[in-house]
């Protein structure tokens, strides 16, 4: 059975498709378990053939769910911090991403995908089967990230049918809900400087790399930008990465900070760290731009 932990993350549902991969869902609960989460299992209709539903109650102490419950009956589970998606079907992975929530699995995923909590989904099916080739797949895989979904999907790594190891899993998961802990305690530093009547800076800067530049070599160099506060004091947040729009005109990447307040900003373009990462930066791309705005320009 379950046992507390005294120091719990939170409620984690594990959603388990139907799959040959399920067996692993066993695995996955019991390291959980042991990072100190209280673990809840969900899974669809045709998955109850593919899961030992008795063990599985009996680890974690909770019904496993499969079907939407009736209005006037009791939720049986606790309200979830976190899911995984392990193993996700290519049938769940579509339906997901095109919000046909026939099922209480693909149901719960829509609704905390629009509620922007931590989800991670590992795809497993068989490489070179069919189904990775399918355009409908990477199209859903694309906009299951647009909206936050930290998706897993390395089959040449993870051979033949992407089955990521549970402890990868949940270091992904781990490192996913640190990095939205430090946003929300960004989050409440600038609101409150605004509040305070202090005007913080944002600062843009928009990267078209040359012809012959890597993408492994500008998301090097953006590594080093997320850790510049780590340096150089002022800087409130950094976010990195590529371009989602079609019409970049080729500045293909980018990042963002917050600034306290424009002393800051004033110091950090001749600070050494900086100096190092815009050289790179300048070595690596025909043309870079920056913006800088007035947080509150237009309240």
């Amino acid at each position: 059975m379950s046992q507390s932990h005294p120091n719990c993350r939170g409620v984690l549902y594990v959603i388990a498709c139907a799959s040959s991969s399920a067996p692993l869902t066993e695995g996955l609960v019991v390291q959980a378990q042991a990072a100190g989460w209280d673990v809840c299992v969900i899974t669809t209709p045709h998955g109850t053939k593919f899961l030992d539903l008795a063990r599985l109650e009996h680890l974690t102490g909770h019904p496993v769910r499969s079907e939407y419950k009736r209005p006037e009956e009791p939720d049986v589970l606790p309200r979830a911090d976190a899911l995984v998606v392990f193993p996700a079907t290519f049938n769940t992975i579509n339906k997901w991403a095109l919000g046909m929530s026939d099922t209480l699995a693909v149901g719960l995923l829509c609704e905390y995908t629009g509620l922007k909590m931590p989800i991670i989904a590992v795809p497993c099916f068989r490489t070179g089967g069919g189904l990775d080739g399918h355009p409908a797949f990477f199209s859903s895989i694309a906009l299951l990230r647009a909206c936050g979904v930290h998706v897993i999907y390395e089959p040449a790594r993870y051979p033949p049918r992407n089955q990521v190891p549970a402890d990868v899993i949940l270091a992904e998961l781990h490192d996913m809900l640190d990095v939205c802990s430090k946003k929300n305690t960004t989050t409440i530093r600038m609101l409150a400087r605004l509040e305070e009547g202090n005007t913080m800076l944002k600062h843009v800067v928009l990267l078209q790399p040359k012809a012959e530049t890597t993408s492994e070599q500008i998301k090097q160099v953006l590594n080093q930008v997320r850790t510049l506060p780590q340096s150089i004091p002022g800087i409130l947040d950094v976010q990195t990465g590529e371009n989602l729009s079609t019409n970049h005109q080729g500045y293909a990447y980018g990042f963002v900070m917050h600034f306290a307040d424009e002393a800051s900003l004033k110091a950090y373009a001749p600070h050494p760290a900086h100096r190092v990462v815009s050289e790179e930066l300048l070595r690596l791309c025909s043309s870079i731009i920056d913006f800088d705005l007035a947080e509150h320009a237009f309240s």
